[in-house]
């Protein structure tokens, strides 16, 4: 497009062809405006939009004016080619001298009877060829002053022209920097979203993680538990037998102790025993020397002392069980 719009195309004075292509190019960059328009829809570009929709309108407002310019320019060349004609055939001798003018037949008259044959030749109206031109022409301005006032009219044309190519390439470039900016915020967009997607992708990630972390802490805890209830069971079985071996360690030493007071008193009773047998012994040896001690007595001392024996002889055996 902006090659088509630099160049320069070089067409006859009536200018149908470089204005159907102008026509041409304005509703091309009109379609692409609408499109980009309904694309993007209104975001912060909505104002760049907007200036160039408004320099879109004025670009076909100048084709419009252009395309005027350009039929009046052609109706004008009509004219003056018809112009050229007539002066021709009027400095053609045969003219004068053919039918239906004489020799003394006015100017006026002839020029009317030709330009009335151009116009029904080129089917022109007499309103569209009664132009401020023409008048002057037939005025008696010089053929010359037409031709120059149509090739300024043609120049004018012709700048017009390149100005709204200028104009129309300006439009373009804003469109196509719109259309590059947009490509790039679509880019940022889909990169911004590819992100998003990848942090929603790591925190489902960590939320299964958290999920099996909480289970295992879960588990953890519930055997902490079961060792923790484990662990008193077993510190209170171990109470229970320390308390029953400090309860074993006192009657021990009660057993101790009583075993003790028991020895003593043993001891004692059997210190007594051997006084007593000592005791009987000697009395069994003065009576033996005496020889005062009848047979009965001997009898009940030998009884007591063989009873006293005997207790001292199991208590003996006790002793040694113990």
């Amino acid at each position: 497009m902006s090659g088509a719009i630099g160049s320069r195309i070089e067409v006859g004075p009536c200018g149908c062809e470089e204005s159907m292509q102008l026509r041409h190019r304005n509703n091309s960059l009109q379609e692409q405006l609408q499109y980009l328009t309904d694309v993007v829809g209104k975001d912060e570009t909505e104002g760049d939009h907007v200036s160039l929709m408004e320099q879109n309108e004025d670009l076909r407002q100048k084709n419009y004016h252009l395309d005027a310019d350009n039929k009046k320019l052609r109706q004008d060349v009509e004219i003056l080619k018809g112009t050229h004609q007539l002066h021709t055939d009027m400095k053609n001798p045969l003219i004068y001298s053919s039918e239906p003018f004489g020799k003394d037949e006015p100017t006026e008259k002839k020029v009317g009877v030709i330009r009335n044959a151009f116009w029904a030749k080129h089917d022109m109206s007499d309103a569209e060829v009664q132009t401020e031109d023409f008048r002057h022409l037939q005025d008696g301005h010089a053929v010359c002053t037409t031709i120059k006032m149509i090739e300024a009219l043609y120049q004018e044309v012709k700048n017009k022209q390149v100005a709204m190519e200028k104009d129309l390439w300006s439009a373009a470039q804003k469109i196509a920097m719109v259309v590059e900016r947009l490509e790039i915020e679509l880019a940022a967009k889909q990169v911004f979203e590819a992100h998003c997607q990848q942090l929603l992708d790591e925190q489902a990630t960590m939320e299964k993680e958290l999920g099996s972390t909480t289970q295992k802490t879960a588990r953890v805890f519930e055997r902490l538990e079961i060792e923790l209830a484990a662990k008193q069971a077993l510190q209170a079985d171990y109470d229970r037998v320390k308390a029953d071996q400090d309860r074993v360690k006192a009657d021990q030493q009660k057993f101790l102790l009583r075993q003790e007071r028991d020895q003593q008193e043993f001891e004692e009773l059997l210190d007594l025993c051997r006084k007593a047998v000592e005791q009987n012994e000697k009395l069994r040896d003065e009576m033996k020397h005496q020889r005062l001690v009848t047979f009965g007595t001997n009898a009940v001392s030998d009884q007591t002392c063989s009873s006293l024996a005997h207790s001292l002889s199991e208590a003996i055996g006790k002793q040694n069980e113990h």
